[in-house]
């Protein structure tokens, strides 16, 4: 496994693990055509008020602001995307909608990107055992999760072990880049990479400086047959500032 860590300064910092030699897949609503739907969470426990779906789309056409409350909008859109070379062929798998890039769907590879299982799953430093959130992260487990578990059984039990509770918010989702052409049109137009990304964004309920941070964790994991060389992971953001 190849490990990277990559901060960025501004307001969000990057916390990426890569694993990009093949692996085998595992059993298992972002479509701008309209064959199913995003959904949608705000990151909002500090001085941001951060918007994200489920399909790798940050902040999509002014919904974000700071400070947290008002109507000032900072970014216009963000996204990530990952570029790699597949057998000699230049591979893409984006998420950057202010440049009409949109190859991201919903859910483990494999699974249905309407699936229940690919919403946006959240837990606060508010929540207890038992409580719905904790309920909720049964499912973000199976669909790819990590937990504290804190009676070493390797199951999760909500009423006995702890959600990945990074900072006092978490949002996980996870989305992957086996899309249609159709949907890759006009842009980029390469073939699939076959790679899913797991997302973890947190924040701290803080009035100090790391009150003006979010932050964010990428897994990305080739689900593929083929190693993926030369692999590049790219946060992009298009900010409005003043």
């Amino acid at each position: 496994m190849q490990v990277k860590h990559v901060h960025t300064i501004l307001i969000i910092s990057l916390f990426l693990a890569i694993s990009l030699h093949a692996q085998k897949s595992l059993p298992g609503k972002a479509l701008r055509s309209g064959s199913f739907q995003t959904v949608e969470d705000t990151m909002d426990i500090n001085n941001i008020e951060l918007q994200i779906d489920n399909s790798g789309g940050i902040a999509d056409v002014n919904v974000s602001y700071y400070p947290a409350g008002s109507s000032l909008s900072f970014l216009f859109s963000a996204g990530v995307g990952l570029t790699g070379i597949v057998n000699g062929e230049l591979r893409t798998g984006w998420s950057h909608r202010n440049s009409l890039i949109d190859e991201l769907q919903p859910g483990p590879i494999g699974a249905n990107p309407s699936d229940s299982l690919d919403g946006i799953y959240e837990v606060t430093s508010d929540d207890t055992f038992g409580s719905e959130n904790y309920i909720a992260w049964e499912k973000a487990v199976m669909a790819g999760a990590d937990f504290q578990d804190l009676n070493g059984d390797g199951v999760y039990d909500p009423n006995i072990d702890r959600p990945d509770l990074l900072g006092d918010k978490t949002l996980w989702t996870v989305y992957n880049d086996v899309t249609d052409l159709a949907q890759r049109s006009p842009r980029l137009m390469t073939s699939p990479l076959n790679i899913e990304i797991q997302q973890t964004v947190w924040g701290y309920e803080s009035t100090d400086d790391v009150g003006d941070i979010i932050f964010f964790r990428y897994r990305v994991i080739n689900k593929g047959s083929d190693t993926i060389e030369d692999a590049i992971l790219t946060f992009t953001a298009d900010p409005d500032i003043g």
